[in-house]
């Protein structure tokens, strides 16, 4: 959550135990799988390339479907709910690796009304696409019949079937916002909350919620693990805070929405073992997301992540007449204000709903005695 915060103690802690490693002769090693070729998760909201919402959402066995949110009509009488479904498929390995959508499974609509009441064509068809999966975009086309006919009296007679004309028709589809996500939402009330849990074993320091593992790092070497371990649990609770509500946690694993936080706790789209921070082997768990650009002033020392008021959570919505987000929020704004003679420092963040464009604004205090940047 408050990733920003002593950005500086987890960089210095890894440059140390880099350094300590390289002077030892021992490898911190990897996060396990971090090699290896990670299925890209894509469920979320996205926009077609013609202005419509689509929501994907992703099975267990790969399976994708794409569906309108809302449907739209296809000229007069058809109305268009899905449209694509297809298996997901990886194709090579590591960093030539590349992933695909392929099926007959298209729902296009009939573009000219005289096709229909003259030809008898079907305003919504199924037919055949293909799409590359990018980090932030999935690029495609689709085929398109061809009929041949005669015009006669303005009207089209002897519509007929020419598959050796078909084309095909390019479509794109970029993220609109990912899933809220429930399971880290401090103020709903939740029947069962848990802490995280981070264990040790002999090379590897795990990281479990609600019973499931998350997270995996494999150390070479033993010495060390211990303290890779305690900042570990540092930064998770200043990423989520204390605890986890294990009840939305464990209905998410069994339905798979808003997104299946067993294999992507923050419906980030990016698979949790390979989901790390840039600057040191760390997770990279987000719960609100911001806008390239954003003026966001850095979170002071001392803002407690379990404060279910900083976050616009169910209470904060409430309290402002502001409607429920299926998307995370996004920090379009942060002003960190500093006290002076003994006055607490303050932080006015503005959050903002991508999908239906509702603002909100919360603040946050800190002791005056903590450390203001």
């Amino acid at each position: 959550m408050f990733g920003q915060i002593n950005w500086s103690r987890w960089t210095l802690l890894f440059v140390i135990l880099s350094t300590v490693a390289l002077s030892n002769g021992m490898k911190l090693g990897r996060s396990q799988g971090g090699s290896m070729q990670a299925t890209p998760i894509l469920t979320g909201k996205w926009k077609l390339d013609t202005g419509e919402v689509i929501t994907i959402s992703q099975d267990s066995s790969g399976k994708v479907t794409a569906a309108f949110t809302p449907s739209v009509r296809c000229l007069e009488n058809s109305t268009r709910t899905t449209l694509f479904t297809s298996p997901l498929k990886i194709t090579g390995s590591g960093d030539t690796a590349s992933a695909k959508l392929e099926s007959d499974e298209f729902w296009a609509c009939t573009r000219t009304p005289a096709m229909v009441t003259e030809c008898g064509v079907l305003e919504l068809f199924k037919t055949k696409f293909r799409a590359t999966v990018e980090p932030s975009s999935i690029s495609g086309e689709v085929l398109r019949p061809h009929y041949d006919f005669e015009m006669v009296g303005g009207r089209r007679t002897n519509c007929r079937r020419n598959a050796a004309q078909d084309g095909w028709a390019p479509f794109s589809l970029t993220p609109l916002c990912r899933p809220a996500t429930p399971w880290f939402d401090k103020d709903t009330g939740c029947g069962e909350p848990q802490r995280p849990v981070i264990t040790t074993s002999p090379g590897h320091v795990v990281l479990s919620i609600c019973g499931s593992e998350i997270y995996r790092h494999s150390f070479d070497d033993q010495p060390y693990l211990e303290e890779y371990a305690a900042a570990l649990v540092e930064r998770v609770k200043r990423q989520i805070g204390s605890t986890v509500c294990c009840q939305s946690f464990r209905a998410a694993l069994r339905s798979g929405q808003p997104c299946n936080p067993g294999s992507d706790v923050d419906c980030d789209g990016r698979p949790n073992q390979t989901d790390e921070i840039a600057e040191a082997p760390f997770p990279d768990i987000n719960i609100f997301s911001s806008p390239p650009g954003a003026s966001i002033a850095p979170f002071p020392a001392g803002l407690d992540p379990d404060d279910p008021n900083f976050l616009p959570g169910s209470t904060a919505r409430a309290s402002r007449g502001v409607g429920d987000c299926d998307c995370k929020w996004e920090l379009i704004r942060g002003v960190l204000n500093c006290g002076t003679g003994g006055q607490r420092h303050s932080y006015v963040a503005t959050w903002r709903c991508p999908t239906t464009g509702a603002e909100v604004i919360t603040t946050k205090y800190a002791t005056a005695n903590t450390p203001c940047p």
